[in-house]
């Protein structure tokens, strides 16, 4: 999205083919290996699956935007600051594992993507969206993107824009503010993104099912608010029209969530984990009952697509890395262990670890960074009830809505704009900022409430 890259000047096409092919080798040899250590634990396999992020990191430096290097040297120096100040410098291998993890379930989101993009009904959705009333078009906007958005993610934007373009400057305004309204609001449940991977790998013994119910109950009731106040509007018979329409994807969907949150708990697998070898299993099993030529076409378009995870897999490893070693200065473990003498630490100090995950994005820092070193800190500060875990969780993932849609640097932001013709300032600063603060206030304030009950 004319974001600046790293390029090598004069490579020839040959050498430039070379190493996507090793990219995406070496992004299925990690892949192949967590699905193995997940079956049959093994340490030589977990340290492969390390040395092959570390090979793809490097390989990937010449094709990452220039900003992702800004914030990887940032970090960088930061972590040598940490081992400098007294940090254990083997924490930093230690959290390869955890990175590692991810890079895998990063990759389980493109196939499971390539599938659903695969489904032949997936038409069905724009061809009903452009039959319904046009003073319902924002509420089936907000409500599809909020059921496919999780798997299509910024994909599901390509559905509506199309038709919008073709609108009004405020109709186009108002589609994209509830494109990106729907898409966000998945992050506070759904276990097929980035932010709530991030929360599972840095605090896996709470339960996936637990974080998913907690931020249903958030995103249904800001959702709800919306409608009940006027601010979009859909008729029983347009909200029957889209419910038919991604029924045939979302019903599918909804039982992989469904088989992800009662493996993990069965057989008390991290939710990364779980996540991994369901959607693996799942996804191939799924694209096999839609014909040879679906199956072909998702390999294709997941293979195609692994060398290109470099930014999201330098992102989470710099990110994971320096909460581990920040995390182990004694200095700064002492001073983090003063501010809970009481037991558990203040409100006020949960908010402000979400209030940094929401405005460090302001500045172009991606949310995988503050939102890792938070949590980290705060388990590391533990052990809290569950009740304090869910409630941090709660508004470190609003935070990270926060971000998702405010962000001058946001990806979101950015495709919702060029897709739909629409200015970035306008659709940060207008409706969704004000819908933010709200749902920010009323987390704060109700778990604030709750927090002090407890």
């Amino acid at each position: 999205m004319g974001e600046a890259r790293v390029t090598l000047a004069g490579a020839s096409p040959v050498v430039t083919a070379a190493r996507i092919t090793a990219l995406r080798g070496l992004a299925l040899l990690m892949w192949a290996c967590e699905l193995t250590v997940i079956l049959a634990p093994s340490a030589l396999v977990e340290t492969v699956s390390q040395v092959a992020l570390v090979c793809f990191l490097v390989l990937s430096v010449l094709n990452l935007r220039h900003w992702t290097l800004v914030i990887t040297g940032v970090a960088a120096v930061l972590c040598a600051g940490a081992v400098a100040a007294g940090a254990d410098p083997w924490r930093a291998v230690d959290r390869l594992a955890q990175a590692t993890r991810l890079a895998a379930f990063l990759e389980c989101l493109l196939l499971l993507r390539a599938v659903v993009e695969m489904h032949p009904r997936l038409t069905d959705v724009q061809d009903r969206f452009e039959a319904i009333a046009a003073r319902d078009r924002d509420g089936g906007i907000l409500l599809v993107s909020h059921v496919l958005g999780s798997v299509l993610t910024l994909g599901v934007m390509s559905i509506f824009a199309p038709i919008m373009r073709r609108a009004q400057s405020d109709a186009r305004l108002r589609a994209a503010q509830f494109s990106m309204r729907g898409f966000s609001l998945i992050v506070l449940w759904s276990p097929f993104t980035v932010a709530m991977a991030t929360v599972n790998a840095s605090i896996p013994h709470l339960a996936l099912w637990k974080i998913s119910a907690v931020g249903l109950a958030v995103s249904g009731a800001a959702i709800l608010s919306g409608l009940l106040l006027g601010q979009f509007h859909i008729s029983p018979r347009s909200l029957r029209e889209m419910a038919t329409a991604v029924a045939a994807v979302g019903v599918p969907l909804t039982l992989l969530t469904l088989m992800t949150v009662l493996v993990s708990a069965v057989l008390h697998l991290g939710a990364i984990m779980a996540c991994i070898l369901i959607i693996t299993i799942f996804g191939a099993g799924w694209v096999a009952t839609m014909g040879p030529a679906a199956a072909a076409g998702a390999a294709r378009q997941t293979w195609t697509s692994l060398d290109r995870l470099g930014d999201e897999f330098m992102l989470f490893t710099v990110s994971v890395v320096l909460a581990g070693l920040m995390l182990d200065v004694p200095m700064l473990s002492d001073l983090l262990r003063a501010a809970v003498a009481e037991g558990r630490p203040p409100f006020l100090m949960l908010m402000a670890g979400a209030m940094l995950v929401a405005l460090l994005p302001m500045a172009g820092i991606h949310m995988i960074l503050p939102a890792s070193i938070c949590i980290s800190a705060f388990v590391q500060l533990g052990p809290f009830s569950q009740s304090d875990e869910l409630i941090f969780i709660a508004l470190i993932l609003t935070g990270w809505c926060f971000g998702s849609m405010l962000s001058p640097a946001s990806i979101a932001l950015l495709t919702a704009s060029t897709l739909f013709g629409v200015p970035r300032r306008s659709l940060a600063l207008g409706a969704n900022l004000r819908f933010l603060l709200t749902m920010f206030a009323a987390v704060s304030a109700i778990g604030g409430v709750t927090y002090s009950l407890l």
